[in-house]
Formats: structure tokens, C-alpha cells, sequence
């Protein structure tokens, strides 16, 4: 939050982290958050509680999967740790839901529920009585001279118009489609950011062959995380990262790679059995710096069925972000050596996390951000702006968290003016 002020990076937040931590927690406890307390997270052997805590997590740390252990005791070899990585996983009943018991389908929909997803929400708010409308995609919104919203217009699939008014708007419509609404309706012009500094945790994942069965897939997908990496010294030159450990199940990618090769019969047996033994992937969440040349705009050329436009994705990886690459490629290097493994898949080109931040980015002025700390957008006093498009940077790690903690303060404000 103070990458400005620390590293001379970018910008800094416009709210302090000891502002919004009781708001980390206020999430942790609605979604049931699993972790250890009393535990550093910064990676750096700091000997105390980071990030600093004024509850605990509501629930005791799951248990570590095999492959997580022994990758613990190989790694250790050459001075790396892994880290709990506290989860939306319960571990212990709770809100209702069950506790996890390693179906290992976390990344997609808990058969179980034991992840939180957005059903809990919609489950509690429908009773509390509140109306979802579901195939309502939003066009239109209008503003008075003194910039208040004072309607919006939403499209059915069969064309069908609705006009709603209220007192207080808010658009919770991700990095993407928040900006793409407001550059619909020229809301939030003043800054020219809207649709800008696009960030989205480039990703090098690298998958290896142990030499010995790890059996990844048991028990829960995604368990721990090597956070050494997550705030250097050197951190004005080479970007946080933190490296996921990906235990998934890996059936469905060796049995098509071994019909690529064209076995059959023993001879795919043998090969999906020896490989998903031995196969694991280590993936690693790299900081991104805003840039205004990075971002979503209007795309005219492209109309879906409703006749709305599509959208214009911009986006080039960074110097700062290519400088991570000859330590990603060592630490990968250390954990082959670690494992004694076989590289499998080469890491040699970045992908999209898909973590959408800064698009809608706030700020303390609306020279150069589109809402303030509050999410209130500059230029529309009566509109609040949700998603984690506001975040100004992004760090190396998920800023799921960080997105719900914003969303929750920022209601404690609406809530008084409605």
C-alpha cells in the first residue's frame, strides 16, 4: 500500500493498511478464513505477526497434504519455506457449510461448499429479503447537471427496458465490465484513468516430474505457498512474488498428452499411473506496476446480441516485470535440484492470472483516480465503484481479501446515506 513511499514505485494507497485491517477481518469471519495465528507471512523471518492482526483467523489451519510435506523437506535443502497459505477452505464446520474433505476441486464449484463463493452471498441476501435480478445486463446510465446518477437502464435478453432509480449506486461489475459501463456512459471522465492501469499478476508456472510419487490431487488444491520472494530488499528493481504451490489433480493433462503420443492400452495406463504419481507445478504470482498505456477501452468493431459493444484489452508486460525473470528461473532450478526432478513444461512465456486490479483505481484526487478511498467515484458523488479495479497497485498475492475488506468499509459509508 505504500510501494511510493517505500520503493519510489508507482503510487501509493489513499487508506493505510491499519485502517482497513479490521475490514480483513470482518471478511475473513463472514467467508470463514482458515490460518495460523501469531504467524509471519512476510516471507522474511521477521520473528513476529505479518501482516499485524487485531483478531485471530476464525479458523485453526488445515492440514498439510502429502505432497506439500515432503515438498517441505526436499526445498528446505536449498533454504526455502513454505509458508501456510490461509484459505477460504474451512476446516471445521461452520456458517452452515461442512468442513473441507479434500474433494480437490477448490478452483472451480466446491461439490460440498466447504470454499466460499458468491452462492453463500446470494443464499444470505436472498434472505434478507433482498431482489436479484438476474438477465438485467446494465446500458444505460443517467446523470443530473450536478453529476448525481439518477437512473439506470437495463437490457433482458429479449430487449425487454427497465428503468430503476434509487438514492445511492454502486457498479460491482469486476476490473473489466466497471470500467466498460462507465467509458458506455462518459461517467467518471474527469481523470481519464477509467480503463487505465490494468493489472493482472503475470504468471510463470513451471511443472516437473519428482523423482519419487508425490500423488498430487490429495487433498486440498493449491495448499502453501513460498513467500521469500514476497518483499526484497531490491524490491525497486524486482518485482514481489510469491510461488503457489499447485497440488492438483493432474489426470485429465496426462492422459491427453499420452493419446498425443498415441499409447493405448498398457502402455497409457502405465503412463497416466507413473506421471500422476510424480507430476507437480509450482506457479509464480508476480507484482505488476500500473501503467496508463495498459487497459480496456470501447471496442465498436464487435457488438454482442444486444447491440453493446465489446471490448479493446491493451496490455504489455513491463521492464520491471521481466526483470523477475533470471530469479524465477533460478528458484525454479533450486526446486529441480530440490526434488531431483525432470522438467516437464518449460516456463517461458507469462500468462494472465486473471487477478483484474487498477482499471478504476483509487486515489486523493480526481486529477489521477476515479474514486476515493471510500469508492466513491469523484465525479458522481451518489456512485460507489466495488471491484478490485480500484486497487492502485497489486503486490505479489491474490487480492481477493483485499477486494472483500474494501467492499465491506465502503458499505459501512453507503449504509448511512441510504
Amino acid at each position: 500500500m505504500t510501494l511510493k513511499s517505500s520503493f519510489g514505485l508507482a503510487v501509493d494507497w489513499p487508506i493505510t493498511y491499519a485502517e482497513l485491517e479490521p475490514f480483513y477481518c470482518d471478511a475473513e469471519y463472514e467467508i470463514g478464513v482458515n490460518g495460523i495465528a501469531d504467524y509471519d507471512e512476510s516471507g522474511q523471518g521477521l520473528g513476529y505477526t505479518y501482516p499485524p492482526r487485531s483478531r485471530p483467523f476464525p479458523l485453526p489451519p488445515e492440514a498439510k497434504p502429502y505432497a506439500i510435506q515432503r515438498l517441505q523437506q526436499q526445498i528446505a535443502t536449498k533454504g526455502y519455506r513454505i509458508d501456510v497459505a490461509p484459505s477460504s477452505r474451512i476446516s471445521k464446520p461452520y456458517d452452515g457449510r461442512p468442513a473441507c474433505i479434500g474433494n480437490n476441486m477448490c478452483n472451480w464449484n466446491c461439490p460440498i461448499g466447504a470454499k466460499h463463493s458468491g452462492y453463500h452471498v446470494v443464499e444470505k441476501i436472498r434472505k434478507l429479503g433482498v431482489d436479484l435480478r438476474s438477465n438485467a445486463i446494465v446500458h444505460k446510465i443517467e446523470t443530473g447537471s450536478d453529476g448525481q446518477v439518477t437512473a439506470l437502464h437495463y437490457l433482458t435478453p429479449n430487449r425487454a427496458a427497465t428503468q430503476l432509480t434509487a438514492k445511492v449506486y454502486v457498479l460491482a461489475g469486476h476490473g473489466f465490465e466497471t470500467p466498460k459501463l462507465m467509458l458506455m456512459n462518459n461517467l467518471g471522465a474527469r481523470s481519464g484513468m477509467v480503463g487505465r492501469n490494468l493489472m493482472v499478476h503475470p504468471t510463470i508456472d513451471m511443472t516437473l516430474l519428482s523423482s519419487e510419487p508425490l500423488w498430487a490431487g490429495r487433498g486440498q488444491n493449491i495448499h502453501g505457498a513460498v513467500m521469500q520472494r514476497r518483499n526484497q530488499p531490491d524490491r525497486t528493481r524486482i518485482p514481489s512474488t510469491r510461488y503457489d504451490l499447485l497440488n492438483n489433480p493432474p489426470t485429465v493433462g496426462i492422459a491427453e498428452t499420452a493419446l498425443s503420443e498415441r499409447k493405448i492400452g498398457a502402455a497409457l495406463d502405465d503412463e497416466i499411473h507413473d506421471r500422476s504419481a510424480r507430476i507437480f507445478t509450482f506457479e509464480a504470482l508476480t507484482e505488476d506496476l500500473p501503467d496508463k498505456a495498459n487497459g480496456i477501452s470501447l471496442n465498436p468493431g464487435f457488438k454482442d446480441s444486444l447491440g453493446l459493444p465489446g471490448l479493446r484489452l491493451d496490455y504489455r508486460i513491463s521492464d520491471y516485470t521481466n526483470a523477475n525473470l533470471p530469479r524465477l528461473m533460478d528458484d525454479f532450478a533450486n526446486f529441480l535440484q530440490a526434488t531431483n526432478g525432470t522438467r516437464i513444461s518449460a516456463p517461458t512465456k507469462w500468462i494472465c492470472q486473471q487477478h483484474i486490479m487498477g482499471t478504476v483505481r483509487m486515489g486523493t484526487r480526481a486529477e489521477d483516480a476515479v474514486v476515493d478511498r471510500d469508492l466513491r467515484c469523484f465525479d458522481h458523488q451518489n456512485l460507489f465503484l466495488v471491484t478490485t479495479g480500484v486497487m492502485p497497485t497489486a503486490g505479489g498475492v491474490n487480492p481477493t481479501l483485499t477486494g472483500m475488506a474494501l467492499a465491506i468499509r465502503a458499505g459501512k459509508h453507503i449504509a448511512k446515506e441510504v
